[in-house]
């Protein structure tokens, strides 16, 4: 009930200031959370990876979020959640006409913890 409501939250706070400074200040305060748990936790905070992990926020979280904050914009805050949430079968649909992978129970990467 929590994490559907937080769509309303974001619906009033992208009236106040705009879909991108929205968006911009959720991704500020996500990645200010993360720095203190990983300092918390003493994590190394050297990225192995840097370019992959910078093309996929670029790709990936940037284009997602920036998009969910215009849909609040411009729409209702239910109906953007719907959309959000559905996106796993949007992928399906879209990854069975374009990349030819055929859709089977299972197809998702397993956890690793143990």
């Amino acid at each position: 009930m929590c994490w559907g409501y937080n769509w309303v939250v974001m619906k009033v706070g992208v009236h106040d200031s705009g879909p991108v400074e929205f968006a911009a200040i959720r991704m500020f305060g996500g990645a200010m959370i993360l720095l203190v748990v990983m300092l918390a936790l003493r994590r190394p905070l050297r990225i192995v990876e840097p370019w992959t992990v910078a093309a996929i926020g670029l790709f990936q979280s940037t284009a997602s979020q920036g998009l969910i904050a215009m849909a609040l914009h411009t729409g209702q805050a239910g109906k953007s959640a719907v959309l959000n949430y559905t996106l796993p079968i949007w992928v399906m649909i879209l990854g069975f006409l374009f990349l030819k992978e055929r859709p089977r129970t299972g197809h998702g990467p397993r956890p690793r913890w143990r």
